[in-house]
């Protein structure tokens, strides 16, 4: 059984690059990075029977992704899940990072998922 699917899906990303001037020269890194995305079922659009209380819901959610690195050993990261229809954020990952140059690390984390979870981690590691 096959499923058909009619759907067009569409993204932006936005970057920030910073160039740091070195004894060798130049160096470039990516600084910030945001990202949206979301999907278009053209078949869900056009569908003709509608149950009663429902209504058609032809767009997904928008899926959000952020990475921030200011400094070196310093970054923080998002994906987030937004729904259009409930207005509301179902999804939220958070991760912020600090580490050295011998490779250690601390990270705080937190997930939420709507009705799900929603936890805080701390992560340490050492080499």
């Amino acid at each position: 059984m096959t499923s058909d699917q009619n759907s067009v899906t569409y993204a932006i990303t936005n970057t920030i690059m910073a160039r740091y001037k070195e004894k060798g020269g130049k160096r470039y890194a990516e600084i910030l990075r945001l990202k949206l995305a979301q999907t278009y079922n053209i078949k869900e659009s056009n569908r003709d029977a509608i149950a009663d209380g429902t209504s058609r819901r032809p767009l997904s959610d928008i899926n959000v992704e952020l990475d921030f690195k200011p400094v070196p050993y310093l970054s923080f990261a998002a994906r987030n899940i937004f729904s259009v229809y409930n207005t509301t954020w179902t999804q939220a990952n958070y991760d912020l990072g600090l580490s050295d140059t011998r490779g250690d690390a601390a990270i705080v984390t937190y997930r939420y998922t709507q009705n799900t979870i929603e936890e805080t981690n701390l992560i340490l590691k050492g080499r």
